[in-house]
């Protein structure tokens, strides 16, 4: 595959639009927060909200599973081109990012700012918006783009977790949108945090691989970003997960017989 990821060139690559797209989302759920709730529930029970909000999960389902799917084919492909896998923990020092491998990574990219809509939904819906949910869909596009920059290692298994996880995710909410909650909420946080304690572990992985090797792989202080925003990230999780749980074991009143 001929894509190069080439800051000014390929669309939507530039500093700037990480940041004015970022802002335009605070600014944005910022507003919708301020409007009365009764224009957020008139707003939120329109048919063709309703729609968008079951099609949003679904494409965003379907598109993380063609991104897992498509990484894996992408990955196996480099790997035997290559005749080893080491580029999966370790990239060597390269001038560009490209190949298939990095398309699949650009995607992944553009799929962060069409997550920006998850939180235009809840707002519309009148829920409460948790520093961990703005907070998470505030520094993605950030990552993603050092991945690309960079050409950050570890990128590619951070992309197949997450895809992963996104797929189980995105589909519990359509499932949800239609009026079919699956009965496994829980489940859907759980992986995250799995998500994020198996990417501390890779993180090891890689220091004991950077230890041996005597010399720094590609993207490493993107790297270290990478980590201490997984750290924040898991540490909210765990904090949401437990308030979860609590909740659910809290004794309900019992109903007064007629």
């Amino acid at each position: 595959m001929d894509f190069e990821w080439s800051v000014g060139t390929t669309p939507w690559s530039r500093p700037s639009k990480v940041v004015w797209s970022i802002l335009g989302y605070l600014l944005s759920i910022g507003l919708i927060s301020k409007l009365p709730l009764t224009a957020k529930k008139r707003v939120a029970s329109f048919k063709p909200f309703e729609v968008l909000v079951s099609m949003h999960s679904l494409f965003l389902c379907l598109g993380s599973l063609a991104m897992f799917l498509g990484g894996v084919a992408a990955y196996v492909h480099e790997g035997r081109k290559g005749g080893t896998f080491d580029f999966l923990v370790c990239k060597e020092f390269a001038d560009t990012s490209r190949g298939s491998i990095y398309f699949i990574g650009y995607l992944y990219y553009l799929s962060k700012y069409v997550e920006l809509i998850d939180t235009v939904i809840l707002a519309f819906k009148g829920k409460s918006l948790s520093v961990l949910h703005v907070f998470h869909h505030s520094v993605m596009p950030v990552m993603c783009w050092l991945w690309l920059e960079q050409r950050q290692s570890l990128q590619e298994i951070a992309l197949l977790t997450n895809t992963g996880v996104h797929v189980i995710m995105y589909y519990y909410f359509f499932a949800s949108a239609i009026g079919r909650p699956p009965k496994w909420k829980k489940l859907v946080t759980l992986c995250q945090i799995i998500q994020f304690v198996f990417s501390f572990t890779m993180g090891l992985v890689y220091v004991c691989v950077r230890l041996k090797r005597q010399k720094a792989c590609s993207g490493e202080f993107s790297l270290c970003v990478n980590v201490g925003i997984n750290a924040i990230f898991l540490t909210l999780f765990l904090q949401f997960y437990n308030k979860a749980s609590n909740y659910d074991r809290r004794p309900r009143p019992h109903k007064k017989s007629a």
